[in-house]
């Protein structure tokens, strides 16, 4: 999975792989490219929108760490190609999220949001498979 990182006022960083992390990803300026070439500027979320975000999975889904994880992930995408994305505010508005962002955006994200301690964990699951 290649990324491009733009960083708010400096050029593009090379594509990195999906266990680079991104740097400053706190910064709401950062924009990723996914693999089908979107630019999707990430945001950090406050913590009323993950409370917000936390009722509106509803209990089921939000003791669920799939699904949380995946939310919070889709939830950090501001913007895809210029058009605003809201933070979900029902399980409905998650689902339209999650069809809008798809398996390339929510792969984009995970790969610019990864600390190296949670890539290499991956890369430990990846061999013991």
């Amino acid at each position: 999975m290649d990324v491009t990182i733009n960083h708010a006022g400096g050029q593009p960083t090379a594509p990195s792989s999906a266990s680079a992390p991104l740097q400053g990803a706190n910064t709401p300026t950062d924009v990723i490219t996914d693999a089908k070439g979107r630019k999707l500027k990430l945001r950090e979320l406050t913590l009323l929108e993950e409370q917000d975000l936390l009722v509106a999975m509803g209990l089921e889904h939000s003791n669920n760490a799939l699904v949380l994880g995946r939310a919070f992930m889709a939830a950090r995408i501001a913007e895809i190609d210029g058009a605003p994305v809201l933070v979900p505010t029902n399980h409905i508005d998650y689902r339209a999220l999650l069809q809008r962002v798809g398996k390339d955006g929510l792969a984009a994200v995970l790969a610019a949001t990864a600390t190296p301690d949670a890539a290499a964990e991956g890369d430990v699951a990846r061999a013991k498979n």
